[in-house]
């Protein structure tokens, strides 16, 4: 059996193969297990790497897979010494923390400090900070799962976040919307998606440098009203959430150009959305919506608008004054006819026209006026439809026709 020892509370052993780390005595259960092959052509592009958890996003992790390991010539004892010259140079460098993965450091350093080990006693705090401060995303995401946020106070992590812009908590079995946040005095982008948030606080209108909020895939079944005090705030997604309305004051917004409804629970077009004048894309499909309020038709600076999904019949026949549309989707509807005007939409480039009832062999006569389209989505019975003009753009490769099958 190997051992080596690198302080009075770190042993290493090799027992059966296999890499163990003691703790003062005690088996230290933990992921250890970190082998990154590095293609010599590509040392230069890793300068800017500053841990381990970092390079991992670049390097060629497979080693870490057993089936992999068996087909590679490395032995226990060679593995073993790595591990511990890993952990000789983190214990050399006053435990720093970049020099090992997360998952390992923090938990081992945590550990010292309940052991009262000077050395990590001194540094504890200081690595936490730093590694936040640092912006790596993944690494912040593990140390607030962990509980390692809990560890600083209010006006530490003030400090440590003063340069933070950016926070990625998604999927993190989030069920109430984390104060740490209102901590972070410039954040600018906030992603809380994929979570079990079912309350936005009134108390977000603080977040006053927001930019780009993501809350979707949460349990949100109302917004308040201080949302729209978000003055700066430029994409709001709520897609895949409980929605059903939204507040009367939400035209508030004065900086507001993407909006994500996609997958809630509208029955009507909020028309409140109408009085964004500052919108430039609008997804609000698969919900319940069965008529499109002409009032849509004032968002002059409109260039992305998906409605696919919901149980409309008709859209607005002036739907042309929309000149600055380049995306526009009204699938899986119950619509029999698009409006003459939509030959005005001159920078139109993407239209998703399929699964709809059309009855008309007119229906689609008005798309061979639009000279920039790029993408066409019809299903097979629309292919009838399609004018001789419009079969010709397609032969040319001017137009490309991506045909859906309904089942």
């Amino acid at each position: 059996m190997c051992e080596f020892k690198i302080n009075k509370n770190i042993i290493l052993k090799l027992e059966k193969k296999n890499t163990n780390i003691y703790i003062n005595g005690e088996f230290f259960n933990q992921c250890k297990f970190l082998l990154l092959e590095t293609p010599i052509n590509k040392i230069e592009s890793f300068e800017d790497i500053q841990s381990i958890d970092e390079a991992t996003e670049y390097l060629d992790s497979k080693l870490e897979n057993k089936y992999e390991m068996e087909h590679i010539e490395i032995s226990p004892e060679v593995i073993f010494w790595a591990h511990c010259s890993n952990l000789q140079a983190w214990y050399e460098n006053n435990y720093n923390t970049n020099l090992l993965h997360s998952n390992l450091a923090f938990p081992l350093l945590k550990k010292l400090v309940e052991l009262k080990d000077p050395a990590a006693l001194r540094v504890f705090k200081e690595e936490i900070g730093k590694r936040i401060s640092n912006g790596y995303q993944p690494v912040i995401q593990y140390l607030f799962v962990e509980g390692y946020f809990d560890y600083l106070s209010i006006d530490e992590f003030k400090t440590v976040t003063m340069n933070l812009k950016e926070l990625n908590l998604s999927y993190c079995e989030i069920e109430v919307f984390p104060q740490c946040v209102f901590n972070i005095e410039i954040i600018e982008k906030l992603n809380l998606s994929n979570n079990n948030i079912s309350i936005i606080p009134k108390s977000i209108f603080a977040l006053n440098s927001l930019k780009i909020i993501n809350l979707a895939r949460n349990k949100i079944k109302k917004i308040p009203q201080t949302i729209s005090r978000l003055m700066n705030l430029k994409s709001l997604d709520l897609h895949d959430n409980l929605l059903i309305t939204l507040p009367e004051n939400f035209s508030n917004f004065s900086s507001l150009e993407e909006l994500n409804l996609d997958f809630n629970k509208f029955s009507t077009f909020p028309k409140i959305i109408c009085n964004i004048k500052s919108l430039k894309k609008i997804k609000i499909g698969h919900n319940k919506i069965n008529e499109i309020p002409n009032s849509i038709l004032m968002l002059k600076d409109l260039e992305l608008l998906a409605l696919q999904g919901n149980s409309l019949v008709e859209i607005p026949d002036e739907i042309g004054d929309l000149n600055k549309l380049k995306f526009l989707s009204i699938s899986g509807n119950k619509i029999i006819k698009i409006p003459e005007s939509i030959k005005n939409l001159s920078d139109l480039t993407t239209l998703y026209i399929d699964n709809n009832k059309f009855i008309h062999k007119k229906s689609l006569d008005f798309l061979d006026e639009l000279h920039k389209l790029k993408l066409l989505v019809i299903d097979q019975s629309q292919t009838k439809l399609l004018s001789n003009n419009l079969k010709k753009d397609i032969k040319k490769q001017k137009t490309y026709v991506k045909i859906i099958k309904v089942f």
